[in-house]
C-alpha cells in the first residue's frame, strides 16, 4: 500500500469525527442560511390539490369539492372566485380592498356578463380555488402516506423549499432585524475599543513590572474566565438595579439623590459595563503575551539613543503591540457580538442581533433566518479584521531573545501610577461583584429581605425553596456528568489531532488542523446552530436525531473547546524530537502503538490543560449550549440565566457560586495530581 493511503487509512479515526462533529454542523448551518420557503402560486397549488384528490376513492373528490363550495365563508368565497376567474382568463377588475359588500356585487355582475360555459366553469373551478386555498390543510393529513413527507409538507403549507439570499437581506429590509443589527453595533464597538484599551495598559504595567501584587492581581484579572457568562451582568444588577444596593438601598434610599426606577444600570450601557468586565481576562491574555514577545534590547537601545520614554511607548513599544491589539480587539468585538445572555438579563429590551438569533431560534422555530443571523454575527468582525491588517500594511515585529530577561527600563513615575491603579481598579471591581454574587446567595431576597439564610442551597421547611433548591443540586450535578464525559473526549481528541497532523500528517492533514480550530475563531452561538441543523435529522433519518439529547451537548462541548489541547500539543511537539518516532518505526512498531507509548506520555501535560480547559469552559458556557439542552438536561449555566433573566437572583446566585466551586475545585485536585505524579516520577 502506498504511503499516503496508508497515513490516510491511519489518520482516518481522528479526522472522521472531526470531519463529522466540526466541519458538518458548520456547513449544515450555512446550507440552512439559504434555505427559503417559496409561497406556492395558485396554479401550483391547483395542481397539487387536483393530484392529491385525485387519490380519493370513488366520488368523493367531487363530494368533497361540493362542500368546500357550500360550507365556504363569503370571505373565501370571493377568495375562490377571483382566483377562478383568473385562472380562466377574466381577471376581477373590482378592487380587491374594497368591502365585501361591494365585492359580491362586482364578482355577481362579472360572472353574469360571462356565457353561460364559462359562468359553470367559474362555478366548479370557484370550488376547487377555495379548497386549494383555505382548505388543503385536512386534505393533506387524510392523505399523508400517500403524497409522501415532501408532498404532504408542500400541500399542507403551501410553500416549496429553494434557495435564495432572503434571510440574509432581512438584515436590511426588516426594521426588526436592522435595529439589531445596529443596536448591536452601537454595544459592540466601544465596548471593545474600551476593553482593548484597558486590557493594553494593564498588561503593559505587568510586562514593566509596574504592578503590585502581581501574582493575585492576576489571579483576580482572570477570574471571570471561570465564572457563567452572565455573572458580571447579575452582580451589577444586585448593585445598580432598580433594587440595587448601592442605587436603591443607598442613593434612593438612604440619600434620597437619585430614583432607582429612573436612574439604573439597565440598557446598553449596562450591557457595555457588563461585557467589558467579562471580556477583559481574554484580551489581557492575548496583550500580556504579545508584550512578552516584543525584544526589550529594543526599547533599551532607544533610550540609550536620547529617545525619551513616550517616544520609546509610541515609536516602538506600540507598533510592535500592533498584531495583539488587532487581535484582542476583533476578539472582544465577536465575544461582544455574539452575547446574548448579558443584554437578556441587563439589557432592558435593547435589541441586539445576538438575542434576535436566540429569539428566532427558541422562540419562533425559524432556524434558516436564526442562521443567517448567525452569520451575519462574524461578518463585521471579518471585515474589521481585514481591514485592520490592511491598515497596518503587514508590519512585523521580532520576538523576545529568551536570554534577554524582561525589559530594564523603568517606567516614569505617572504611567507607573496609571497601570497600578487600573490593575488595582479592576481586581477591586472583580472581588466586589463576586463578593455581590456571593452575598445574594445567602439572603432570603435581595433587594427586600436580608434575612441571612441557606434556603437557594438547601431543602427548608418552604416547599417552593426546597424544590428549587433540589433542581439548582440536580443541575450541578449533571453539569458534572455531562462536562465530566466531555472533558476527557475533547482533551484526547486535542491531542490526537495534533499527533496526525504534524506527525502521521496525512493527505488533507492541514486542512484538518485548519477544521479543528475554527471553533476557536467562530462564536458558539453559530456552532450550536450548526449542531441543530446537522443532528436533527441526520442524513435526512429522523431515527437518527440527537436533539434534546445529552449525548448532543456532550459532543458540542468535546468538539467545541478541544482547539485548546491540539494547540498545547502541538507546542509540545514542536519540541520533542522526531526521529523518537523514526524509531519506533524502524523498529517495528505501528503508529498508534507508538502514539500510545511514546507520544501520550509526553503529550500528559498538554491532554491534562486540555481536558481541563474543555471542563472549564464547558461548565459555564452558554451560547451554543442552550439550543441543544432538553428537559432535562439541566445543564447550570442554562439554569442560571433563565434565573437571572426572570430576576429569581437569589437561585442565580447559589447556583453561580456552586459551579465556580465545582470549577475550582477540580482545576485544583487536577493540578495537585499532575505535581504528585510529576514528583514521583523524578523521584
Amino acid at each position: 500500500m502506498r504511503r499516503g493511503a496508508r497515513t490516510f487509512l491511519i489518520a482516518l479515526p481522528i479526522t472522521l469525527p472531526v470531519l463529522v462533529f466540526i466541519a458538518w454542523p458548520l456547513l449544515s448551518v450555512l446550507a440552512v442560511s439559504f434555505r427559503v420557503d417559496r409561497p406556492l402560486s395558485y396554479a401550483e397549488l391547483r395542481a397539487r390539490t387536483l393530484d392529491a384528490l385525485a387519490r380519493l376513492p370513488g366520488d368523493e373528490a367531487a363530494a368533497l369539492r361540493a362542500r368546500w363550495l357550500r360550507q365556504a365563508s363569503i370571505e373565501q368565497r370571493l377568495d375562490g372566485t377571483a382566483a377562478a376567474l383568473s385562472f380562466l382568463g377574466h381577471p376581477p377588475a373590482w378592487d380587491r380592498a374594497a368591502p365585501f359588500d361591494t365585492q359580491q356585487h362586482e364578482a355577481r355582475k362579472a360572472i353574469a356578463s360571462l356565457p353561460a360555459t364559462a359562468a359553470r366553469l367559474i362555478e366548479a373551478e370557484t370550488a376547487l380555488a377555495i379548497g386549494a386555498l383555505h382548505r388543503r390543510g385536512a386534505l393533506a393529513f387524510r392523505l399523508r402516506e400517500a403524497l409522501g413527507e415532501q408532498g404532504f409538507a408542500e400541500l399542507q403549507a403551501g410553500s416549496v423549499r429553494g434557495i435564495g439570499m432572503d434571510h440574509y437581506r432581512s438584515v436590511f429590509a426588516d426594521d426588526r432585524a436592522r435595529g439589531a443589527m445596529l443596536g448591536s453595533l452601537v454595544i459592540a464597538l466601544p465596548t471593545a475599543a474600551l476593553t482593548t484599551l484597558l486590557a493594553f495598559l494593564i498588561a503593559w504595567g505587568f510586562s514593566r513590572n509596574a504592578v503590585p501584587w502581581p501574582r493575585l492581581l492576576r489571579v483576580l484579572m482572570l477570574a471571570p474566565i471561570v465564572s457563567p457568562p452572565v455573572i458580571m451582568a447579575l452582580a451589577l444588577v444586585l448593585l445598580f438595579g432598580r433594587n440595587g444596593l448601592i442605587t436603591h438601598g443607598l442613593l434612593d434610599q438612604m440619600l434620597g439623590l437619585i430614583s432607582a426606577e429612573r436612574v439604573n444600570i439597565y440598557g446598553p450601557v449596562g450591557i457595555g459595563a457588563a461585557q467589558l468586565l467579562g471580556l477583559l481576562p481574554a484580551s489581557f491574555i492575548v496583550l500580556d503575551a504579545t508584550l512578552a514577545r516584543i525584544d526589550p534590547r529594543t526599547e533599551e537601545a532607544a533610550a540609550v539613543a536620547g529617545a525619551s520614554p513616550w517616544r520609546v511607548f509610541w515609536h516602538i513599544t506600540l507598533p510592535c503591540a500592533e498584531p495583539g491589539l488587532i487581535r484582542a480587539f476583533v476578539l472582544a468585538f465577536v465575544s461582544s457580538m455574539t452575547d446574548f445572555g448579558n443584554p437578556e438579563v441587563i439589557g432592558d429590551n435593547a435589541p441586539t442581533l445576538a438575542g434576535l438569533v436566540y429569539d428566532e431560534a427558541l422562540g419562533f422555530q425559524n432556524l434558516p433566518l436564526a442562521a443567517a443571523l448567525a452569520v451575519w454575527l462574524v461578518i463585521p468582525a471579518l471585515l474589521l479584521y481585514a481591514g485592520l491588517s490592511w491598515a497596518r500594511r503587514q508590519q512585523s515585529f521580532h520576538g523576545t531573545d529568551p536570554a534577554s530577561g524582561l525589559p530594564e527600563l523603568a517606567l516614569p513615575a505617572g504611567p507607573r501610577v496609571a497601570a497600578a491603579a487600573l490593575a488595582l481598579l479592576v481586581a477591586a471591581a472583580v472581588l466586589l461583584l463576586y463578593g455581590t454574587v456571593a452575598g445574594g446567595a445567602f439572603v432570603r431576597s435581595w433587594g427586600f429581605d436580608w434575612t441571612p439564610t441557606l434556603r437557594h442551597f438547601l431543602p427548608g421547611s418552604d416547599l417552593y425553596a426546597s424544590s428549587q433548591a433540589t433542581r439548582g443540586l440536580n443541575a450541578l450535578r449533571r453539569t458534572a456528568e455531562l462536562v465530566g464525559l466531555a472533558a476527557p473526549i475533547g482533551g484526547l481528541m486535542g491531542i490526537a489531532t495534533a499527533y496526525v497532523v504534524d506527525r502521521i500528517r496525512p493527505p488533507g492533514g492541514t486542512a484538518i488542523g485548519f477544521l479543528a480550530l475554527l471553533p476557536a475563531v467562530l462564536p458558539g452561538l453559530l456552532f450550536g446552530l450548526g449542531y441543530i441543523a446537522a443532528f436533527n435529522a441526520p442524513f435526512g433519518v429522523k431515527a437518527w436525531s440527537l436533539s434534546g439529547t445529552d449525548a448532543l451537548v456532550v459532543l458540542n462541548i468535546a468538539f467545541d473547546k478541544m482547539f485548546v489541547g491540539m494547540l498545547a500539543a502541538r507546542a509540545a511537539l514542536a519540541r520533542l524530537d522526531p526521529a523518537m518516532d523514526e524509531a519506533a518505526a524502524s523498529l517495528g512498531a505501528r503508529s498508534f502503538t507508538a502514539f500510545r507509548l511514546i507520544g501520550l506520555p509526553l503529550l500528559r501535560r498538554a491532554a491534562l490543560l486540555g481536558t481541563l480547559y474543555v471542563f472549564m469552559d464547558g461548565a459555564t458556557t452558554l451560547s451554543s449550549v442552550i439550543f441543544l439542552v432538553g428537559p432535562d438536561t439541566g445543564l447550570a449555566s442554562v439554569r442560571i440565566f433563565g434565573r437571572a433573566s426572570s430576576s429569581r437572583y437569589g437561585l442565580a446566585c447559589a447556583l453561580s457560586v456552586g459551579l465556580m466551586a465545582m470549577v475550582l475545585t477540580v482545576v485544583v485536585v487536577a493540578f495537585a495530581l499532575e505535581r504528585r505524579q510529576a514528583a514521583a516520577s523524578d523521584g
